[in-house]
């Protein structure tokens, strides 16, 4: 969590001055080194076109002269930066500046404020954990719903004649009508069953042709039967 001076150095000083301090202390920097480095060049393309003879001696000296001037450089911005750091961008710790919508907010909290605060953080963390556990859950289950729902959709399509049959055929009932159907078809059955000896032993008899002829006989009487009881 922030202390008060890190809130008055990073955030407080950027409200004021509208820029961040060490932005402008890094610019500073860079603009220093281009010069140093603009004015060795300078001096490179004066002398050697003074002594084209020398340029090789010309670019070495220059180059020591750089670099002994970047370490002077950057011991003397080491102190301008501190200098600046402490005096300029500073607000004294008994000065106590705050925006206007900072003016309800404490921002120099104790230890033990920092504490509670920390508590109650991690609380939240925890129970947003769980609010995320569980839409993840109920997430999966809405999926794991709507599949099922689409399968049986499907299904429902698939039987769907059963009931679009009946009202096609103006089967008031078709409950009862199947089993009626049921019933006859046993009789059928059992009636087709108790004949098949007899026609077994009347078949050996006959000529094929004729025994095809008895045969199918002997079921149309058995189905035209069957069909006037269904009519009933």
């Amino acid at each position: 969590m922030a202390k008060h001076d890190d809130f008055i150095d990073h955030t407080l000083l950027v409200e004021i001055f509208g820029f961040l301090p060490s932005e402008l202390i890094d610019e500073l920097y860079d603009a220093m080194n281009l010069c140093l480095y603009n004015i060795t060049q300078g001096f490179i393309v004066r002398f050697t076109s003074l002594c084209p003879e020398k340029e090789a001696e010309i670019k070495e000296a220059i180059r020591s002269f750089e670099l002994r001037t970047e370490l002077e450089l950057d011991r003397t911005f080491n102190t301008f930066q501190e200098y600046m750091f402490k005096n300029i961008f500073r607000i004294p710790e008994k000065l106590d500046i705050k925006p206007a919508y900072l003016e309800d907010i404490q921002t120099n909290l104790t230890p033990d404020h920092e504490k509670i605060l920390d508590l109650q953080l991690t609380q939240i963390r925890e129970e947003l954990v769980i609010q995320l556990k569980l839409q993840h859950y109920l997430n999966n289950a809405i999926r794991d719903l709507q599949v099922k729902s689409d399968q049986l959709d499907d299904c429902i399509d698939v039987v769907s004649f059963l009931s679009d049959a009946p009202k096609k055929h103006k089967v008031e009932d078709p409950v009862y009508s199947l089993e009626c159907l049921k019933i006859n078809l046993d009789t059928l059955k059992k009636s087709i069953l108790t004949t098949i000896p007899e026609l077994q032993t009347k078949l050996k008899t006959m000529e094929p042709e004729q025994r095809t002829l008895e045969l199918r006989s002997a079921l149309r009487t058995h189905i035209n039967s069957t069909l006037g009881q269904l009519k009933k």
